[in-house]
């Protein structure tokens, strides 16, 4: 995953990185899982030819669609990736690409979204951990580990003596996530109607709920009008 590269930035120096993973769903059960990886000027400088290092094969090759880097106004480089997702039952197996090789326990992400329909209401649930006890570890390029000892390459204990930085204070992380219902219970750090984002820490385990609930305006329609026709019918009578 293209995490790598910002893992390698940020444990040379004190540049900076946002790592932005959404889930956004629509009405029908469909939708995307995007990433987003937004390097700072600094760490544009430090990483170099960003599109050159970016190894895409393996995503492009199970289904996600990476387009090429962008500059912001400031510098920045924006990465993204996404991968639609066809049915709920998709989203944790695809958010398992994100990062990590492993077993799906020692994955740094695992992410269910179900959806129940009631008579009256539908419920849609979101469940989810972000494990980064792991740290930059986490995003890591595991090949590496054989070769350099490290999994990114760099000792994250000797970047912070030579820079006076901790590494991981540099890496910021998101968790977004849009509902097609209304503003239900969360756990979110912010959130509106349907929409909802949390903001996990390196070094720290979080866990991650949303549900919202909608009314099924077809059956209650449906109720309404057959109501109306026994009234009608009574008066008739």
């Amino acid at each position: 995953m293209f995490l790598a590269v910002a893992t390698t930035a940020i444990a040379v120096s004190a540049c900076g990185a946002t790592v932005k993973v959404g889930v956004y769903a629509n009405a029908g059960g469909a939708g995307t899982v995007a990433v987003t990886v937004t390097l700072d000027r600094q760490a544009v400088a430090m990483v170099g030819d960003v599109a050159g290092q970016l190894q895409t094969s393996d995503l492009t090759a199970a289904g996600w669609q990476v387009s090429p880097p962008t500059t912001g106004a400031d510098g920045s480089e924006i990465l993204r990736a996404s991968h639609r997702f066809s049915s709920f039952e998709q989203v944790g197996p695809i958010v398992d690409e994100v990062a990590g090789s492993g077993a799906p326990a020692s994955r740094p992400f695992q992410f269910t979204l179900t959806r129940q329909r009631g008579l009256w209401t539908t419920t849609t649930r979101f469940r989810g951990s972000v494990n980064l006890t792991c740290e930059l570890a986490c995003f890591g390029d595991p090949g590496l580990a054989g070769q350099l000892g490290t999994s990114t390459g760099i000792n994250p204990t000797i970047a912070q003596a030579q820079t006076g930085v901790d590494p991981v204070q540099a890496f910021h992380f998101q968790v977004a996530l849009r509902l097609p219902d209304g503003l239900g219970s969360t756990n979110a750090t912010t959130h509106g109607r349907g929409s909802f984002e949390w903001q996990p820490a390196l070094g720290q385990a979080s866990r991650l709920f949303a549900s919202t609930r909608s009314v099924n305006v077809q059956a209650v329609t449906a109720v309404i009008a057959a109501g109306a026709v026994f009234v009608v019918g009574l008066v008739v009578i």
